[in-house]
């Protein structure tokens, strides 16, 4: 009932999985990725400790093809059960049982894997892997989404489309879910669930500049004028979102940069809850956040 991919990006290690179904919040069980060790999809008959026990597996130094065998000798529905597994150096492995139902299939390649069950025909599987062997994406992330969006093209899930997920995570584990998953976005319940998340995966990498601007500030000042520049370019990408204009301001008031400041908050001057957010500006001044003689040249 699912199709998806798990890959890996060579030059920055960085792992990821995406998949598309029809039932409702696919991303609640599918998605088994863990940094510096590997991602693994377990769909079809769907049995979430394929994905725990593989990752155990390679955590200790398995290979994908000896930590997914061990699993599925653990399981007297491994007939019923598709599995596609990864390691963070792009070795791979699958399984789809003689009990799913057609048309179902998988690929394994270097770098990546593809599998899907109940597809609209044989087709759906070989757009996944060319759309996924393509040289041209800019980003694991974005391979990730074109390879969802070929298979979808070549006829998807039979029975049409509901739910869709995105993880990518850097190439260690740092302990720190926030620096560790670069992308974890999903669409629990659409109609049109790949546009959605398409959306939500150029809401996350504008995020992930604002991210990179804040890192550029803290550097010190020869990069301030880089995170100037990033912010000034990301932002149209939020639909100058009020919330971000503000943060991004507070952000350039602590490097210094009053007037690049002032410039931000100029552009929530026209927002229609523009008063809530003078309110808030006001509130963070009370909270020590900001200079209260600062805050008041904003508005």
């Amino acid at each position: 009932m699912t199709f998806s991919i798990v890959a890996h990006d060579p030059e920055t290690g960085q792992l990821g999985l995406a998949v598309q179904t029809k039932a409702f919040a696919v991303g609640r069980i599918i998605h088994h990725v863990r940094p510096g060790v590997g991602a693994v999809a377990t769909q079809a008959a769907v049995l979430p400790a394929h994905g725990q026990r593989t990752l155990a597996a390679m955590a200790g130094g398995a290979s994908p093809a000896d930590a997914l065998a061990d699993s599925l000798g653990q399981d007297e529905g491994a007939h019923l059960r598709q599995v596609i597994a990864l390691d963070v150096t792009g070795r791979t492995a699958g399984h789809t049982g003689s009990g799913c139902i057609a048309s179902a299939s998988h690929h394994l390649d270097d770098t990546f894997a593809v599998a899907g069950n109940i597809l609209a025909d044989d087709s759906v599987v070989p757009a996944m892997v060319a759309a996924a062997r393509a040289p041209d994406h800019p980003s694991l992330a974005r391979r990730l989404l074109a390879v969802l969006v070929a298979g979808q093209a070549a006829g998807g899930d039979l029975r049409g489309a509901q739910s869709a997920s995105m993880i990518v995570v850097g190439p260690e584990d740092t302990g720190d879910p926030l620096l560790d998953r670069l992308v974890d976005i999903r669409v629990d319940d659409h109609a049109d669930p790949l546009p959605e998340l398409a959306r939500l995966l150029g809401i996350a990498e504008a995020h992930h500049d604002l991210e990179q601007a804040e890192h550029l500030l803290l550097a010190g000042d020869d990069d301030v004028d880089a995170a100037v520049e990033t912010y000034l370019r990301t932002l149209p990408r939020l639909g100058d979102d009020p919330e971000f204009l503000v943060w991004a301001a507070l952000s350039l008031v602590v490097a210094g940069r009053h007037r690049d400041a002032a410039a931000l908050i100029a552009r929530v001057h026209d927002h229609p809850d523009a008063e809530r957010w003078q309110d808030f500006t006001g509130r963070l001044a009370d909270a020590g956040m900001l200079p209260a003689d600062v805050e008041a040249t904003w508005w």
